[in-house]
């Protein structure tokens, strides 16, 4: 049995896209470690704050990452569009926000949220403010 160039392509295909989610995914890891030592950092956490907050964005970094696998695979789940993907994003930050909130107090929450403008949801990496 021979494969066509089109097959080949696809299984190509396939093969890029999976070593891709496996270094996304490694570097996501990488940046939930620097959120929350910038989080510890500007909010002046404890360690069991700093340990809850590194666990929220822990866990939202591995629904990211299977919503991010779920659309790689469009072709068997047609279910996830990016309409859906939005949602589920905005789901998986309410979750992990709620879990914040129950630490922090009321003042310091506030600043956390001010201080996710600094952070890109869709893969942690830190968003560079313009200078004015």
């Amino acid at each position: 049995m021979s494969l066509g160039m089109s097959q080949v392509d696809q299984k190509v295909t396939k093969d890029m896209n999976e070593v891709t989610m496996k270094k996304n995914a490694v570097t996501m890891k990488k940046n939930v470690v620097k959120v929350a030592d910038f989080l510890a950092k500007e909010l002046k956490l404890d360690k069991k704050t700093k340990s809850i907050c590194l666990n929220a964005y822990a866990e939202y970094a591995q629904g990211v990452s299977l919503m991010l696998k779920r659309m790689s695979n469009e072709d068997k789940d047609k279910s996830l569009s990016s309409k859906n993907a939005t949602m589920v994003l905005m789901k998986l930050a309410k979750k992990r926000d709620i879990k914040i909130e129950g630490v922090l107090s009321k003042e310091k929450f506030k600043k956390y949220v001010v201080l996710l403008k600094h952070i890109n949801q869709s893969d942690l990496s830190f968003v560079k403010t313009q200078k004015k």
